[in-house]
């Protein structure tokens, strides 16, 4: 799982526009659609805008905008992404076999969460052989997300832009309570993703003298100096430590600006 976490690290934003549909059989007969526009910039923002909705009040307001409201909460902080991450903190492997799917190898493995958590699941993964990426679930979630279902079962399915996998289609089907199934299918489509294509680095030693502040504004002055060089770059990040040299301790800093040219996926 670790090429799918470097992966995810180097994804940097994402544009998409997704299809909701949700169909109740049960009395009455309800059903719900919805057109969203979603955006991601990592490390675990999400952004939606509703473009368009139709139909059933009731499933819009209380299952289509908490399914929004779910997705956001599960990539706000870095603990939840911790405790969803598709990991070995969070699940037992376990390898089943192989199959080929679209002309690829794949490795089929059963995952067992090691917690009772909402974001989590347990059922059947598919990985791709050679990129060691999650392209298909088929899963329950770990725990019943309402009382008034009684079981769901997930399909989720990936496609590959770039050298990313990100969502293509995902259809959940619940048996309800109070009798009926609801089917709930999300398209994702028209992807638009900024990829990080040029970097560059440099590490600069500050006296261990400098106070916090002084060592910032520092990194200010040396963002600026560094953008006015080439309009391209369009971000820049710092990572701080201390190390020690012939001198004691020094303040480190390590800076990578890079360039975001965006490419559009259909």
């Amino acid at each position: 799982m670790n090429r799918n976490a470097e992966r995810a690290e180097r994804l940097r934003h994402v544009d998409s526009i997704r299809y909701y549909s949700l169909d109740y059989n049960g009395f009455p007969a309800l059903s719900a659609h919805m057109q969203v526009k979603a955006s991601y910039n990592a490390p675990g923002i999400k952004e939606f805008s509703v473009i368009s909705e139709s139909g059933s009040v009731l499933l819009r307001k209380h299952v289509l905008h908490r399914l929004l409201e779910s997705e956001q909460e599960a990539t706000a902080d870095n603990a939840n992404r911790e405790a969803a991450a598709l990991s070995t903190a969070n699940y037992r492997f376990s390898l089943l076999g192989c199959e080929s799917g679209g002309g690829r190898p794949l490795y089929v493995m059963r995952v067992e969460p090691l917690r009772d958590n909402k974001f989590l699941y347990r059922g059947t993964i598919w990985i791709d052989s050679q990129d060691f990426a999650v392209s298909r679930i088929e899963a329950e979630p770990a725990r019943n997300p309402s009382y008034w279902t009684l079981r769901s079962q997930i399909r989720h399915q990936y496609q590959k832009i770039g050298e990313f996998y990100l969502p293509a289609l995902n259809q959940t089907t619940t048996d309800m309570r109070l009798g009926g199934k609801a089917v709930l299918t999300i398209q994702y489509l028209d992807y638009k993703l900024s990829q990080e294509l040029a970097s560059s680095h440099e590490t600069v030693r500050l006296p261990m003298s400098w106070q916090p502040d002084k060592a910032r504004t520092a990194y200010q002055d040396f963002f600026v100096t560094w953008k006015g060089t080439d309009p391209r770059w369009t971000r820049l990040e710092a990572s701080q430590s201390r190390a020690p040299n012939s001198f004691g301790k020094q303040f480190v800093f390590e800076y990578k600006a890079t360039t975001t040219p965006q490419r559009n996926f259909k």
